[in-house]
């Protein structure tokens, strides 16, 4: 990977997460949330998962072939949206597992296995439920216009 390359990577997955986490913070506070350290704890998954999800899918789909630009909105559009979402999980994830970890059994054992394994399927219905609201109508706007973006070349404009 050329320089160019990761400084522009770099640039969209910083400027992917500052779009996301704000849009997700605009929301919980519409919805009522005070700005406080619970709304900081709240948006630190989705900085975090914005960001990974955010570089990673830059990383792929600067790989793309294809140079119909419709083409390459779709393909942008899922991947980052998967992407985003699959690294807000991840986050969201980790936060209950460290959560619920001093309830947990020992590490090599069936039991902790069963209660990491429950531990992580509630965090990802949890926020199937309650968190994904956070990243519409914002989220879905940054979305749309990241694969505009992308689908006209405009990142990587050797292309």
């Amino acid at each position: 990977m050329t320089p160019g390359k990761l400084i522009t990577s770099m640039s969209f997955a910083l400027i992917w997460t500052a779009a996301i986490t704000a849009g997700a913070g605009l929301e919980l506070w519409r919805d009522g949330w005070d700005v406080d350290e619970r709304l900081t704890m709240i948006l630190t998954p989705y900085f975090l998962g914005s960001l990974v999800g955010g570089f990673f899918c830059i990383q792929l789909a600067s790989q793309l072939k294809s140079t119909e630009p419709r083409r390459r909105f779709i393909i942008f559009f899922l991947l980052l949206a998967v992407f985003t979402i699959a690294g807000i999980v991840l986050a969201f994830a980790l936060q209950y597992r460290l959560y619920f970890s001093q309830r947990h059994a020992e590490f090599p054992t069936l039991a902790w296995f069963v209660q990491t394994f429950f531990t992580v399927l509630g965090s990802v219905y949890l926020f199937a439920s309650t968190g994904l609201r956070a990243l519409v109508p914002w989220g879905l706007l940054s979305l749309v216009c990241s694969s505009f973006v992308f689908s006209r070349g405009w990142m990587f404009p050797s292309r």
